[in-house]
């Protein structure tokens, strides 16, 4: 009996163990026809995801696997650490200089927004294949000539390809430049990511600069540069030229005044030679550089004398025509041209209206126009020395003469003294009338007068002035 219930126990067992085996069992063995085993795998309800399969379950994110699950916009996946970064801007910058040589005036006096339009010096590309790159500036600089000239970009976002043009300004220091020049053109590419970071690139070219003096026929505006009213000693000299005339320069004022200008500078010794520096336009001196020199060509001449006009409030300019130029202002309403070259051969042929000079193709620069939008006139920072004439003039006391049918005369002494460079002076001498008050036998004297301190004295021969009141007035041509 005991046998039957522990045999009993052991079947319960077997088929327990049995069953247990079954459900647990990860295979099944299945005997084929040919005796080969067949293994099979039960199928289960759900897998568990595995980052880098390259699909975004619902139980991955960025934080947990970014891999799979893309970072958002300004973020890139770091591999290595499967978590979501800054992107970094990834800049391409590149940069071309012109090929044409500048001169120190055009970088001085022109509008830079008219250079970088018609011939700008360098072409500059940013380009971006990565993060959002802000704040981007573009920094240019000429040696010791100049300070950081800054173009802003603004933003350049991922895919962008941004084009412009820059020119660096220089300072009043670059225009002791003369001659041609090798100055470093520094560049600097500024910009910020995303968390405000900056990033800098330098980049460096040697460019040559030409001197002051060098002019390009592709500004002719530029003329207005070289227009120098403003310099002492321009301003100076016309003031002295025309001295005893209104001081507005009535408009019955201006054509003696444009005429003792001229007989000024004619009696200072300035005469017309031509350009030994080169062809025409390429070289144009500064007036005080002319007045130093005494010499110089039409081109020097027509910006001579549209300075001194404009230094003593004569509206005036310079005309430019094919291989010439000269001066034109403006006189009662009408334009006049004014031929400096004619130094030497009197005032009697230098004035005509413009109008009848004037050429299809020629072009007048109005000085003060030019000013005004933006062109800046350039004064040198050591001018040469120039001795400006300053002449007093002194009635001394007149010496009587018995004439056998006059009777008593006067001969009158005029002393003309200089205390600067030679010039010139024309004056009506006059006696006045006891009787009436009124000016008589007025006497008119025209001389240049030596400079360096001099005195030069004239002596009017007296049979003219019987009368003992004497006085003088300085012409107004």
């Amino acid at each position: 009996m005991k046998k039957l219930i522990l045999l009993g126990v052991c079947l319960v067992f077997v088929i327990i163990v049995s069953g247990c085996v079954q459900e647990t069992s990860p295979t099944q063995n299945t005997n084929n026809y040919d005796g080969s085993k067949e293994v099979s795998t039960p199928s289960t309800s759900q897998q568990k995801s595995v980052c880098g399969d390259n699909t975004c379950s619902s139980d991955e994110s960025q934080s947990t696997c970014c891999i799979d699950c893309s970072c958002s916009t300004g973020y890139v996946c770091n591999p290595s650490l499967n978590k979501c970064e800054l992107e970094k801007p990834k800049i391409t910058f590149s940069y071309q200089v012109s090929a044409n040589p500048y001169s120190v005036s055009v970088l001085y006096a022109m509008p830079t927004e008219t250079i970088n339009k018609d011939n700008p010096m360098i072409t500059c590309s940013v380009s971006n294949s990565g993060g959002v790159a802000s704040s981007v500036q573009v920094k240019t600089k000429l040696g010791g000539y100049s300070d950081w000239y800054t173009e802003n970009i603004g933003t350049v976002n991922k895919g962008d390809n941004k084009q412009f043009s820059t020119t660096p300004r220089v300072e009043s220091g670059a225009l002791s430049l003369t001659t041609d020049t090798n100055v470093p053109l520094s560049i600097q590419l500024i910009y910020k990511d995303s968390s405000g970071q900056e990033y800098k690139e330098d980049y460096s070219k040697d460019v040559v600069i030409k001197g002051r003096n060098t002019f390009s026929w592709a500004y002719p505006e530029l003329t207005s540069a070289w227009v120098t009213s403003d310099d002492p000693i321009i301003r100076n000299f016309a003031t002295e030229s025309t001295q005893g005339l209104a001081p507005a320069y009535a408009q019955d004022d201006i054509a003696p005044a444009v005429k003792r200008i001229f007989r000024e500078v004619e009696a200072f010794g300035v005469r017309y030679a031509s350009d030994p520096n080169g062809p025409f336009g390429d070289y144009l001196q500064f007036p005080v550089e002319t007045l130093s020199t005494r010499s110089g060509d039409c081109d020097d001449m027509a910006v001579l004398f549209a300075g001194l006009l404009s230094a003593v409030g004569i509206k005036s300019g310079v005309v430019l025509t094919t291989g010439h130029a000269y001066t034109w202002f403006e006189a009662n309403g009408t334009q006049y041209s004014l031929e400096g070259t004619m130094l030497g051969y009197g005032v009697e042929n230098i004035i005509t209206p413009l109008s009848q000079r004037l050429k299809e193709n020629d072009v007048v620069v109005n000085t003060q126009q030019e000013w005004n939008s933006g062109i800046k006139r350039i004064n040198l920072p050591t001018p040469p020395a120039v001795s400006v004439p300053s002449i007093s003039i002194n009635l001394q006391n007149p010496k009587s003469r018995l004439l056998v049918i006059e009777g008593v005369v006067w001969d009158i002494d005029i002393a003309f003294t200089n205390t600067g460079g030679q010039g010139y002076r024309c004056l009506t001498v006059y006696n006045t009338d006891k009787s009436t008050g009124y000016r008589r036998n007025e006497y008119v004297l025209c001389t240049n007068v030596p400079g360096g301190s001099s005195t030069k004295t004239v002596t009017l021969d007296g049979d003219a002035f019987k009368e003992y009141t004497f006085g003088y007035y300085v012409n107004r041509e």
